[in-house]
């Protein structure tokens, strides 16, 4: 959901997602924190979206001389004749007329995004929840390779 709030929008976001098969083995605590770096991507894109947007020049205000006016009504006649535009270079083409001020550039459409991987690596999300929580375990477990390794080259020698 998304709300004012002084000058800024609040944006609430509220996910329900079933994690099965080799990932769910992870447990509750890893999702989480996988969640939060996804959630933590997300909110960066967005806001150097966002920021991209703010940082395009506004288009400059055209003088109220080059500002074209509205066509008169259907009802009512002309009230003055139509005065050629002297300051305009006169076309080599008799068909073609200069009819008021030149049309507007468009507004730019917008950049597209920098071609980026769009795929999350799992691997650097989740290597550093794994490692805090099972730190210990993988303690053990080079220890007792250690051990093995210490055993056999004794036994060779």
């Amino acid at each position: 959901t998304m709300a004012e709030a002084d000058g800024s929008t609040s944006v609430e976001v509220v996910t329900d997602l079933a994690i099965t098969g080799k990932p769910a083995q992870f447990g509750r605590g890893v999702m989480q924190d996988v969640s939060d770096k996804l959630l933590g991507q997300f909110v960066d894109c967005l806001h150097h979206r966002l920021a991209e947007g703010q940082e395009e020049p506004a288009a400059a205000p055209e003088p109220a001389a080059a500002v074209p006016e509205p066509p008169p009504e259907p009802d009512t006649e002309p009230s003055a004749a139509i005065v050629p535009d002297v300051s305009a270079p006169e076309s080599t083409d008799p068909g073609l007329e200069r009819q008021g001020p030149p049309p507007q550039t468009p507004r730019q459409p917008p950049r597209p995004a920098p071609a980026q991987d769009d795929s999350i690596d799992l691997g650097a999300t989740v290597l550093p929840v794994l490692a805090r929580t099972y730190w210990k375990q993988g303690v053990g477990l080079v220890a007792v390779l250690a051990l093995l390794w210490w055993v056999v080259r004794r036994r060779r020698d």
